[in-house]
């Protein structure tokens, strides 16, 4: 997830926030603002999503509408170290 850098998902998570990512793109095509206000009928499912990622829904809302991060420029998840310090060279 781009819009997570650095951070570790679970299979669970990853659908969490793609789904999550999906419904605020939806929103922003029907021309909301990234603040996505609290009356519109996907808010609860944003706001639940955000937080089975450990997130409220505003600062979830925020990242997603944020440019992608470059993971290729600091290392990315290509850089996750294993138990001993060194490199996996793996996105797990």
């Amino acid at each position: 997830m781009s819009w997570l850098p650095l951070r570790r998902l679970t299979r669970d998570q990853a659908v969490t926030a793609m789904t999550l990512a999906e419904a605020v793109a939806r929103m922003q095509r029907e021309g909301r603002t990234t603040v996505v206000g609290h009356t519109h009928r996907l808010r609860p499912h944003v706001d639940a999503w955000a937080a089975e990622l450990g997130l409220t829904g505003p600062d979830a809302v925020a990242r997603v509408s944020e440019p992608a991060y470059d993971a290729t420029a600091s290392g990315g998840c290509n850089a996750a170290k294993d138990e001993d310090g060194e490199g996996r060279g793996d996105d797990s």
